[in-house]
């Protein structure tokens, strides 16, 4: 699928360890200072996932950080800050609506976009993960260019919300 072949702990391994980032492509903000391109926390106990999602975002450059489960996700999260979150419905443990409800009732995470992903496509399924506090819901398989302009859109949104915090000095 990516032109290499490589085991599951090595793959976990080396997504884990890059920062991915696409030096030629600086966003810039309203005011015209370079931005950084966002971190996107992908959650998906599916390594195959973790890569393909890792590889489509890479090209925008976002910094990339792979959680194999919503608890390792959750645990991770202060270090992490990210800015969008792509989050399985289906996974050990925790699963991707617990997870969802979970952020929205935090403060500090309510207001990062989450955007589901699963392989379910029954409206019932998809319906609770917006109950849940999903700001998206896609099926899996998922087109390339639909994820990363959920992504662009989600990152859009944070922006804004972060600019109307800030400038309402919070």
């Amino acid at each position: 699928m990516l032109g290499m072949r490589l085991t599951e702990s090595a793959a976990v391994a080396r997504i884990g360890s890059h920062r991915f980032r696409n030096t030629e492509r600086d966003m810039e903000s309203t005011l015209g200072e370079p931005e950084e391109p966002g971190t996107v926390l992908i959650v998906d106990d599916d390594v195959t996932i973790q890569l393909a999602f890792s590889a489509l975002l890479w090209r925008d450059g976002y910094r990339i950080i792979v959680a194999n489960s919503a608890d390792e996700a959750r645990a991770r999260l202060d270090q992490i800050q990210p800015d969008v979150i792509l989050c399985d419905l289906v996974m050990n443990g925790t699963n991707g609506d617990e997870f969802c409800t979970w952020l929205k009732e935090h403060e500090r995470w309510q207001f990062v976009p989450v955007i589901a992903v699963t392989r379910i496509d029954h409206p019932v399924a998809l319906a609770g993960m917006l109950d849940a506090g999903a700001d998206a819901v896609v099926v899996k398989p998922v087109a390339g260019s639909d994820l990363r302009a959920r992504v662009a859109a989600a990152l859009r949104t944070r922006r804004r919300y972060v600019g109307l915090m800030r400038g309402l000095g919070r």
